[in-house]
């Protein structure tokens, strides 16, 4: 909380009877002098703490150990939360996401003219959810992307323009682990979802996809376009840190580093033309045939062994040569054994980008296998652990405790885990959400509001309890009261 200031006492005193004085009026409570009586019912106000319509909290200066506040030669404060202080900036980054919010919520009947509700579309896996309704989430999901992608480009200064991407990340993996494609919803007797559970193959018969009872639904696709897709996820989410990376490793004139930079980043173009550039026509070529090559060149290294010429080879081009023969083994010793500044050197992503592509997993279920494996490297300390992106530079990735790590992993766990159908505890939906995945507040849910709804409604981990689902909706109130998008009378 910032520095306290005086109040106004006069904005701060009521213009009426007060909630306390009007409930002790209703029933009657005239004189009320037991000392069992509720002691804020006997004074007609309640000493607690207290909301202005600005979003700032009044509170007594002075709160003594057990918890009472004391008004003994003491004077009433007024103090403002300390929210998003690192990740968003004000109404330019919230209004897009809630107005998409509202464009896409669709009103719940109540009785008893009751609280007007609303609900986001229910996918497939949710109670009641139909195809037609899941093409309308996703269509949201969609909409989502847009707003925050929108948001974060507005941010085009700064010392890391990716901390400003992470809620347009976030969205773009959960399009990416539980959406379909655009043209999946053109009709009902061709549609081409693509399943959310890696044991439904092409020539299964099933039609479940994310607990699906429709008749009309055919699968036609198979698990692995979906795998390719994050793979593709992967290459963009971790662009802007191999751009800048290969343009400083070039004006050091360090070809070899940026062309393993551009493997390690997805940009196999980029490593050719660099590799071709700068006289590495062999290296070129090795590239851009791709797996072809990486058999022959398993053997190749093997033979360089062999006769000794690995020592006489430079670390980065040994590096090169592994990576291209599929070959993680001298990637997870340098991490493993390095110092920091080679340990901090790539991001979490492109690590986990280079054992997708250049690793082995089970054909059968690739993201379980994926995360799993990698999961394991961090405990055996020779990968990256998914440091959040407000973490970086600030501390060594070894110190990044398992609750904080990045929301982006989180949310692959919940894939991997199918749900938490496996029992994996940091795979709840409140652990998932938690902001320090994204942001050093733990007051800034902006975030944590609309994916919790998302999942929710995609159907695909449990729902938030009660009390978790109020906490959540209130501290997001909270924000919009900060930034006067909602205004308190």
């Amino acid at each position: 909380m910032s520095k306290p200031v005086y109040p106004n006492l006069k904005s701060i005193s009521p213009k009426g009877p007060g909630l306390c004085e009007r409930i002790a009026q209703k029933y009657g409570m005239k004189k009320i002098t037991s000392v069992g009586s509720d002691f804020s019912l006997r004074m007609r106000r309640s000493f607690r703490v207290t909301w202005k319509a600005d979003g700032t909290l009044i509170l007594p200066s002075k709160i003594d150990s057990t918890g009472s506040s004391t008004f003994t030669n003491r004077f009433l404060v007024q103090r403002r939360p300390i929210l998003q202080e690192s990740r968003m900036g004000a109404k330019s980054d919230l209004l897009p996401m809630l107005e998409t919010h509202f464009k896409h919520s669709e009103p719940v009947r109540v009785e008893n003219k009751g609280c007007p509700l609303f609900e986001l579309p229910k996918g497939l896996g949710v109670k009641s959810g139909s195809l037609k309704s899941y093409e309308l989430l996703c269509s949201a999901l969609d909409d989502y992307i847009n707003a925050a992608t929108k948001s974060s480009e507005l941010h085009n200064e700064g010392n890391d323009l990716e901390l400003y991407m992470t809620t347009a990340r976030a969205l773009t993996l959960t399009s990416t682990l539980f959406g379909q494609e655009n043209n999946a919803f053109i009709t009902v007797n061709t549609i081409d979802l693509i399943p959310v559970d890696e044991n439904v193959t092409i020539n299964s018969g099933s039609n479940a996809i994310i607990g699906s009872k429709e008749d009309d639904l055919k699968l036609s696709t198979a698990p692995e376009r979906r795998f390719e897709s994050f793979v593709a996820w992967l290459s963009q989410a971790s662009k802007v840190d191999t751009e800048a990376y290969i343009s400083a490793s070039l004006a050091r004139s360090d070809p070899l580093t940026a062309i393993l930079v551009a493997l390690s980043g997805g940009d196999t173009e980029k490593a050719c033309d660099i590799a071709t550039d700068n006289g590495y026509t062999r290296l070129g070529l090795m590239i851009s045939n791709g797996l072809q090559a990486g058999s022959k060149l398993h053997l190749q290294r093997q033979h360089w062994h062999e006769n000794g010429s690995m020592s006489r080879m430079s670390m980065t081009l040994n590096r090169i040569y592994a990576l291209l023969s599929n070959d993680l083994d001298l990637e997870e010793k340098i991490y493993s054994k390095g110092n920091s500044s080679m340990k901090n050197a790539l991001d979490w992503r492109q690590r986990l980008r280079m054992k997708s592509c250049f690793g082995e997993q089970s054909s059968k279920n690739f993201f379980a296998s994926l995360i799993d494996e990698y999961d394991e490297d961090i405990s055996s300390g020779i990968a990256p652990p998914p440091q959040p992106r407000y973490k970086k530079g600030r501390q060594s990735q070894e110190n990044t405790d398992e609750k904080e790590y990045c929301i982006l992993y989180r949310l692959l766990r919940l894939r991997a885990s199918g749900g938490g159908k496996d029992g994996d505890t940091y795979s709840s939906l409140t652990n998932i959400l938690a902001p320090r995945g994204y942001t050093k507040s733990v007051h800034d849910h902006s975030l944590s509001f609309h994916l919790a709804g998302l999942l929710q409604y995609l159907g695909v981990c449990s729902n938030f309890p009660d009390k978790e689902e109020g906490f959540l909706s209130e501290s997001f109130a909270l924000i919009l009261v900060r930034f006067q998008i909602i205004i308190l009378d």
